[in-house]
């Protein structure tokens, strides 16, 4: 989150929309993720949520990016929060679809499509609620075990380093 947080403060300090960073108990939650995928879509999503914001005006609106462990499920929770313009039912339908924007021209419709992808690779799932006129949140969530074939074998390439999402 920390890689997040540089890359995304400035861009959301210059549209007038505050971006904050949150861990649940522990400071540094370690999970075995792809970090360099899990980093992309952290970007994708904080600036998917600056740009809602922006569409309201921008000033006073706020992204929260939060990230916590489900203890019951032994999932890893990354939420990325944003007091936007919001969608509705129609709009979250799509959201996935590739080349599926509402930015027009400023968007290529591939970003939550690329996130959703690589959510479903690590073997989570992607999990969206939105108010229109209120903001969203779009939660990647990751089991802790990586999903395995019937053979025993993983599913995807084992990442060659962990990443630890916590506040730093």
């Amino acid at each position: 989150m920390r890689d997040g947080r540089r890359h995304a403060g400035g861009p959301g300090e210059t549209h007038g929309v505050t971006v904050r960073y949150e861990c649940g108990r522990d400071r540094s939650i370690e999970w075995e993720l792809d970090p360099a995928g899990v980093r992309r879509c952290l970007l994708n999503l904080i600036g998917n949520g600056i740009d809602a914001c922006s569409e309201t005006g921008g000033a006073g609106g706020q992204v929260t990016v939060t990230a916590l462990v489900d203890e019951e499920t032994d999932e890893l929770r990354l939420s990325v929060t944003d007091t936007g313009v919001g969608m509705d039912s129609e709009t979250r339908n799509k959201l996935f679809n590739a080349f599926f924007t509402t930015k027009g021209a400023k968007g290529t419709g591939l970003g939550l499509a690329v996130t959703n992808r690589l959510v479903a690779d690590h073997g989570g799932r992607m999990d969206v609620s939105s108010e229109l006129g209120k903001g969203s949140t779009f939660t990647m969530v990751f089991p802790r075990v990586f999903p395995r074939t019937d053979s025993g074998a993983e599913k995807r390439r084992e990442p060659d380093e962990k990443t630890s999402a916590g506040r730093g």
